[in-house]
């Protein structure tokens, strides 16, 4: 499904047979162009998940588990979000 609203912003929903969606939003805001990606996994899915958007347990303290099996030292640390995703690389 695509929708369009008043203000030129695209909505792109994805819907798969097992129930995961992907929504994808693009906007003009003070930057050229915003793009937002949000990925809801199907209840089928829970626990079998893992990478840049967590593990999907409903325990946030696992959702920044690296590639390695290790976790994020301390989410507040500077060097945090590039740690974590290079480590899925």
């Amino acid at each position: 499904m695509v929708h369009f609203t008043e203000k030129q912003d695209i909505i792109l929903q994805i819907v798969f047979p097992h129930g995961a969606e992907v929504i994808v939003t693009m906007g003009y805001t003070d930057n050229p162009m915003l793009i937002d990606v949000f990925m809801k996994p199907a209840a089928s899915d829970r626990l079998k998940t893992e990478g840049l958007c967590g593990v999907f347990s409903g325990n946030s303290t696992d959702d920044f588990k690296h590639s390695n099996g290790s976790f994020s030292r301390d989410v507040g640390e500077r060097s945090f979000p590039r740690e974590f995703s290079m480590s899925w690389r």
